[in-house]
């Protein structure tokens, strides 16, 4: 397939992204480049009728048009002769970048417009983009009835599949409070997914909408207090949303504060737990500054209270 690259009119070119399959807008090293150079990679238009289509190139002629480029280079392809066309252009995109799973996404819905048959045996268009089976594509299109604020999420953070699951379980306002709440305390998806997974199971336990859940829980107040560290928030938060779901939890972890109290510890020792208690044990943590230190360590675990204490503790972690 012979295609010769012309200079087309900004003005002749649609900004209709139909076939934009990767993230709006260019980094400041394009607009530096083509600042410089001007665009060297030619775009790729299809023709229709009086005006030009891109199939690829969106982030170079947005840059073009920023920098008031009159012009760019293109190369055309004729309408009928896009969906042969197209799968080679994604090709030479994945040898320079790695599709995420919302890229991914869209190329399969691109595919769909085209009229390309993704069941052709002799033509195996999901191994261009890295889909296993076809058993998984409906989960994949159905990312993109997702607002757009999560897709950016879950592209910003690269998200599999399987984690982005989470999300169809709640609705479009309760997603996009969930990621708002994510880039506000600056977690990652794995943590962001624990959090969501706490609340779900709480508002299906007790039959209570999402939002009374955080009212009920203050998370407005801990997001408001300056003196915590955005870890802090993050560990608070999600220390509420156990407490609630896991009623025991906040039981045990009272009688372990009131077993600590009784320790009388000395102050160059600190004890504490998981308070999830998803790791066993009590850690202790002792800053050792003299001999004397040490002597006083000695005596303090030698008494048997402090004996039936650690064992009161242990029996509850």
């Amino acid at each position: 397939m012979n295609i010769q690259t012309h200079e087309i009119s900004l003005e002749k070119i649609s900004s209709n992204d139909v076939f934009r399959f990767t993230s709006p807008g260019f980094s400041s090293e394009l607009k530096e480049s083509i600042s410089c150079l001007g665009v060297i990679n030619p775009i790729y238009l299809i023709h229709k009728r009086d005006e030009y289509q891109i199939l690829a190139g969106f982030k170079r002629f947005n840059c073009a048009v920023t920098l008031g480029h009159e012009t760019v280079p293109a190369r055309i392809v004729e309408s009928k002769e896009s969906a042969d066309f197209f799968p080679y252009l994604i090709l030479e995109h994945c040898s320079y970048h790695t599709l995420n799973i919302i890229e991914k996404a869209k190329i399969i819905q691109i595919f769909d417009i085209l009229g390309i048959d993704l069941r052709e045996r002799n033509k195996n268009y999901l191994k261009i983009i890295d889909v296993p089976s076809r058993k998984i594509i409906k989960r994949m299109i159905k990312l993109l009835e997702l607002p757009k604020k999560v897709q950016d999420y879950i592209e910003t953070y690269d998200m599999s599949l399987k984690q982005t699951e989470i999300f169809q379980t709640f609705n479009t306002e309760e997603n996009i409070y969930f990621v708002n709440l994510a880039s506000e305390l600056g977690i990652r998806s794995v943590e962001l997914a624990k959090l969501m997974t706490l609340t779900e199971d709480i508002s299906g336990k007790e039959s209570v909408e999402i939002n009374n859940i955080f009212n009920d829980l203050g998370v407005d107040a801990v997001l408001k207090n300056e003196k915590l560290s955005k870890s802090q928030k993050t560990r608070e938060i999600t220390q509420r949303l156990q407490n609630r779901r896991y009623s025991k939890l906040r039981t045990w972890n009272d009688q372990l504060d009131r077993l600590y109290k009784k320790m009388n510890t000395p102050d160059f020792m600190e004890v504490f737990w998981d308070t999830s208690l998803e790791r066993p044990g009590v850690i202790v943590k002792i800053h050792i500054t003299s001999v004397r230190s040490i002597e006083t360590i000695g005596n303090y675990f030698s008494r048997e209270n402090i004996k039936k204490i650690f064992k009161k503790m242990l029996d509850i972690v």
